[in-house]
């Protein structure tokens, strides 16, 4: 019998080689890739970066993991790195967006190339009516000036309410008309003219002005536009009160008005009161509302312009021989007959010397003069238009007037004196 143990040891002993050296295999880890030693294309990031979705990124159709999915990201870094950023330029409103670049794999998302986006800040400019002799060439538009009110006013923004007619209480005098002066009296005109027409519905309104800066005209012209009993007379400039009253007594007679009635803006005169004046017109051909006789009051006054008033009405009354207790002020209602008969071509009085002036006038044509008491009160919107050169003006100008006033009598004196010795036969 052969030997048949012996050949199957051998065969055992590789199997069983065979199947450690496989057990070994498994048992060894995987060796690790190499690693490149190429330098990296893509840019560090900056300290600053700010990662955010491109805005124009579509949402991506497919992803190998749906759950992972991410949209993708592009960098802001500082101008001048390479392809695949977004450049925050220092210009304002302006972004600009270089296409980034394409990846080699087909499940990673491209942006698609974005367009430079120009951003203009918005500004106003506003223009407004104004003297353009009064502009330089710089001054012509002003970038992000508020424009001044009078340009944006409407006839929504006023108060005005024109009142209802009533029966008319002076009709015996005929038509009557108050003309009132202004010059940068916005803030005062508006209410004025209500008052006025509350007052006495039947009096007119002419609102006289001398081009005011401060768009006093314009809101004239609104009230006028509601109101077929305000009117405007657009004067060129500022002239002084004198001309404006000249310019509104003859706008007066040559529309047919029977009485003109001065009356500042500011309220010192009070319309309540202009029943008055028109009363005392009933028997005389000029009214003064004085200051300065029994039952006259001034409101709110300083002991200074006070003592300044009462003064100058006590030196025009020496000078000029005038009975009159309150020769200066502006309260007054005249006769469209009165106003004819004075020569208003002569008159180039201006400012306060005006009322001066046209009281003389009146007196030395031998027509009637009555004073009723009113109650004067200090303006409470604005400045007052009085100072010392319109002060000294009158002084200056009534003792001009009270010379010649002397000369006159003397002369007179003279004359009756030598007749009075030719009659005698000397």
């Amino acid at each position: 019998m052969s030997n048949g143990g012996d050949d199957d040891q051998p065969v055992s002993d590789n199997a069983a080689r065979l199947a450690e050296s496989v057990r070994v295999a498994r048992s060894k880890p995987a060796p690790a890739p190499a690693r490149s030693t190429a330098p990296s294309t893509t840019p560090p990031e900056s300290p600053n970066t700010v990662r955010f979705p491109h805005p124009d990124a579509p949402a991506p159709t497919s992803s190998a993991n749906p759950e992972n999915f991410a949209p993708p990201e592009v960098e802001s870094v500082d101008q001048g790195q390479d392809q695949g950023s977004v450049s925050a330029t220092s210009s304002p409103g302006k972004l600009s967006t270089p296409t980034p670049p394409l990846s080699a794999h087909p499940e990673s998302f491209a942006p698609p190339e974005a367009s430079a986006v120009e951003v203009e800040p918005e500004t106003t400019t506003h223009k407004h009516a104004v003297d353009e002799g009064d502009l330089t060439e710089g001054d012509k538009e002003v970038t992000h000036v508020e424009a001044p009110d009078f340009v944006l006013i409407t006839a929504e923004d006023l108060d005005y309410a024109t009142p209802v007619e009533s029966q008319p209480r002076f009709a015996d005098l005929g038509r009557i008309l108050t003309i009132i002066p202004t010059y940068n009296e916005r803030g005062n005109v508006e209410r004025i003219i209500s008052r006025v027409r509350a007052a006495l519905p039947e009096v007119h309104v002419l609102v006289a002005d001398d081009n005011s800066p401060d768009g006093t005209g314009k809101v004239a012209d609104l009230i006028a536009d509601q109101d077929d009993h305000v009117h405007v007379l657009h004067r060129l400039g500022k002239e002084g009160l004198g001309a404006a009253y000249l310019a509104g007594f003859q706008w007066a007679l040559d529309n047919g008005y029977d009485v003109m009635v001065e009356m500042d803006a500011d309220g010192s005169h009070r319309p309540e009161q202009l029943d008055l004046l028109l009363d005392g017109l009933r028997e005389s051909d000029l009214v003064l509302g004085s200051r300065w006789i029994e039952g006259g009051s001034v409101v709110n006054w300083p002991k200074s312009r006070e003592f300044l008033s009462r003064g100058g009405n006590w030196y025009t009354r020496k000078a000029l021989g005038m009975p009159l207790r309150d020769a200066t002020g502006g309260y007054r209602a005249f006769r469209a007959t009165t106003l004819r008969t004075l020569d208003l071509d002569g008159v180039g009085s201006a400012g306060y010397i005006f009322q001066v002036d046209l009281a003389y006038r009146v007196i030395q044509a031998g027509l009637k003069v009555t004073e009723v008491p009113i109650e004067f009160h200090e303006r409470e919107i604005g400045d007052s238009k009085m100072n010392g050169s319109i002060v000294s003006e009158a002084l200056w100008m009534v003792t001009v007037w009270g010379f010649r006033e002397r000369m006159r009598k003397a002369g007179r004196r003279r004359i009756k004196n030598t007749k009075a010795k030719n009659k005698q036969g000397w």
